[in-house]
């Protein structure tokens, strides 16, 4: 009875022009359903329908081509992904028996072609990130005449003996006859036993059910789905090593108020695919909750947090299995949150973030290092406050459990600017074998005081002391126009989490980035050190766009002369300069370049001896390259 009263509360606080009729196929009657049809459409759905059916009114439109993946072999640059189309929202992992095994996949869209409107493409390394490939994989189902028009959502995890499982949502419409026929939506999976060069995928591998309406009308909503899933593997010498497991939103529309609960999908160490009826977690009269994380611990305990939301409160909850994810335990506060969820609360207004899309962000991850802070549980989110708004900004929080998730610490703050108007936001988590966290999220603290408070840099943390103190080292050396962000991607923007990958001694973060200014989101990386004695050194990675790429500098160690070879695809006023660690200028000049293969011979005999970058940029991309100077 409470769950029905609060539901009508949520309808009356909550305003309908929420959702975009322009997206979805028609309004939804309920704000949650309509929060969730405008978060899977992802692109205008009758205009997806309209170009499936009339590609002659469209064949005079600019054609956006991909471009395949251009990696360097350079241990000071990894190129990771990026396209001449928007990719945004970006999951990356690493094995756990081979190190140089990575995986990326964000969500792609190009309305340009109805069939593949929304994928979620797989870019994968066997060389630690110095070179990279795009998979043959195609994540959607393998049905003629399928249109796509929503869904995303790429996760990954490696199980404990490297075979790599990728989930995702594909929201699609069939045809019939020409014409669109049923609506479907499904969270599928697909298994990799070569580090994401090639996949194994049947139309049967889904979470759950897959959910269909056998008539496609303009009044049709999505009936149900399965959202924000979230994976991790076991990696102990339990009886459930090499266990994997799925938690994910559950949504079933069974009338005006919707069922809405937090799943979790087993497959057991000897299982071949996953379970169908997954483990539902008691969240007594929470309205809403959303926004799953899972982790193992290194004796087998499974580890779940999650948001929840009675309509009064917003907070964070934490759950655990001992059985291998049969059965979990009642849930256990976190903490409360204010200002990062518009769907339950007001929010802040981020500069060049829609209020639509401002959200908690988040993510656990649990100690597995054997170490002092074996079993400890981190979580980091962004929130304006913990019961009542700051008047600061969007903070990144942080809280950790030390005893198994049975009380956790109150929570602090990772990012360090004390000015208030600041924002940092969509954090994300990662941890290595030897416990040092890392938190990495969206920072505009330089550009706070300019004209333009939307310009936003990305930032990491790292913790060697089991959370209690963080750095902020900025690692992107351009900052991102969030105001231009999602122009090309109908305001679906960076999306909403990003990934860290780790080794013993670097980070690697990933993440959208938007700083050719234009509307395009392309992903970045960068190799972090995680030695605190030793300067942090960071190798960005440039978008894979390949409008201009340097080839080779040499002499390397040079001297007074250095030769730099670099391709460009097109005709470009392009500016060459030559800075420091530090990002101290030395020497800057500008270049006309003609397409093809170009070289220059730069003086730097009146520079001293040291580490240097060259940056070669044009109009919408750059590429940098390291070098030294030993006199």
């Amino acid at each position: 009875m409470l769950r029905n009263i609060l539901a009508a509360v949520f309808i009356f606080v909550i305003s309908l022009p929420l959702i975009a009729e322009d997206n979805i196929p028609n309004k939804s009657n309920h704000p949650v359903i309509g929060f969730i049809n405008k978060e899977k459409f992802r692109v205008n759905v009758r205009e997806i329908v309209d170009r499936y059916m009339h590609p002659e009114k469209y064949e005079n439109e600019k054609q956006f081509t991909e471009t395949s993946p251009n990696f360097q072999a350079s241990e000071s640059e990894l190129l990771i992904s990026g396209k001449n189309l928007p990719e945004s929202e970006v999951h990356a992992a690493i094995s756990p028996i081979n190190p140089d095994i990575m995986v990326v996949s964000p969500i792609l869209q190009n309305v340009s072609n109805p069939s593949m409107t929304v994928t979620c493409p797989v870019y994968f390394s066997k060389d630690g990130g110095k070179n990279w490939s795009q998979s043959s994989f195609i994540s959607k189902p393998k049905i003629d005449n399928v249109l796509l028009v929503g869904g995303g959502d790429p996760v990954f995890v490696f199980d404990a003996e490297g075979v790599l499982y990728f989930s995702w949502i594909n929201l699609y419409l069939t045809t019939k006859g020409g014409n669109p026929d049923s609506i479907h939506v499904a969270l599928f999976w697909a298994r990799s036993y070569d580090g994401g060069e090639t996949f194994e995928f049947e139309n049967d591998y889904y979470f759950g059910n897959r959910i269909f309406s056998n008539v496609y009308t303009q009044q049709v909503d999505i009936p149900g789905m399965l959202d924000k899933q979230w994976m991790a593997a076991d990696y102990s010498n339990s009886q459930y090593r090499n266990s994997v497991y799925t938690s994910a939103l559950s949504l079933v529309n069974s009338g005006f108020f919707p069922e809405i609960n937090m799943n979790v999908y087993r497959k057991g160490p000897d299982d071949d695919v996953f379970d169908r009826i997954p483990a539902v977690i008691n969240t007594g009269q929470l309205f809403i909750v959303q926004y799953g994380s899972i982790d193992v611990d290194s004796k087998g305990t499974v580890h779940l947090t999650f948001y929840g939301s009675n309509l009064v409160t917003q907070s964070l909850y934490y759950t655990s299995s001992n059985d291998g994810g049969k059965t979990f335990s009642n849930p256990v506060l976190i903490s409360n949150l204010v200002g990062s969820m518009r769907q339950t609360q007001n929010v802040t207004n981020v500069p060049g973030i829609s209020t639509e899309r401002m959200y908690p962000s988040p993510y656990m991850v649990v100690d597995k290092s054997g170490g002092v802070n074996d079993g400890n549980i981190y979580i980091t989110w962004s929130a304006t406050g913990i019961n009542a708004p700051l008047a600061k900004g969007m903070d990144v929080y942080f809280s950790s459990s030390t005893d198994g998730g049975k009380t956790w610490a109150s929570p602090g703050l990772v990012n360090n600017d004390n000015l208030n108007g600041i924002h940092n936001f969509y954090p994300s988590i990662g941890i290595n074998s030897k416990g040092v966290i890392a938190v990495s999220w969206y920072d505009n603290r330089e550009h706070i005081a300019s004209s333009n408070q939307s310009l936003t840099d990305y930032y990491i943390g790292f913790s060697h002391d089991g959370g209690k103190s963080f750095s902020n080292i900025k690692i992107s050396s351009t900052p991102s126009n969030f105001r231009t962000i999602g122009n090309i991607n109908d305001g679906f923007g960076i999306g909403e989490y990003n990934a860290i990958m780790m080794t013993d001694d670097y980070a690697y973060p990933v993440w959208g980035d938007g700083r050719t200014n234009n509307g395009n989101v392309n992903i970045y990386m960068a190799k972090v050190s995680l030695d605190p004695t030793v300067s942090v050194k960071v190798s960005e990675i440039t978008p894979i766009s390949e409008a201009v790429k340097i080839d080779n500098l040499s002499p390397n160690p040079a001297n007074d002369f250095l030769n730099l070879e670099f391709s460009s695809l097109r005709s470009d006023d392009l500016i060459i300069e030559i800075y420091d660690n530090s990002g101290k200028s030395f020497l800057k000049f500008y270049k006309h370049s003609s397409l093809g293969k170009c070289f220059e011979k730069v003086n730097i005999s009146n520079l001293p001896s040291g580490v240097y970058m060259l940056r070669v940029s044009g109009k919408d991309s750059y590429s940098v390259k390291q070098f030294n100077i030993v006199r």
